[in-house]
């Protein structure tokens, strides 16, 4: 794995084998925790970014590996 998604994983407080569900759950928990609209300390916003920036990241892998494997069995049927 990417130690840059690992981190991301880290970042949500997630395992690197969470399923889709379980990154979007983490996602939006502490989103709402460290929104700088819901949460006013210093350091709210950074936290916010961080968090909105692990979960692209991880979608866009999980994604990704999706794309990989409907190509894989797309050449296996031609």
């Amino acid at each position: 794995m990417d130690v840059d998604l690992n981190i991301c994983y880290r970042v949500l407080s997630l395992h690197y084998n969470a399923t889709a569900s379980e990154v979007k759950k983490a996602y939006k928990r502490m989103a709402l925790r460290y929104h700088p609209d819901k949460n006013k300390s210093p350091g709210a916003k950074d936290k916010f970014q961080a968090i909105n920036n692990a979960y692209t990241k991880i979608m866009a892998a999980a994604y990704a590996i999706y794309e990989s494997q409907q190509n894989k069995k797309q050449k296996i049927t031609k």
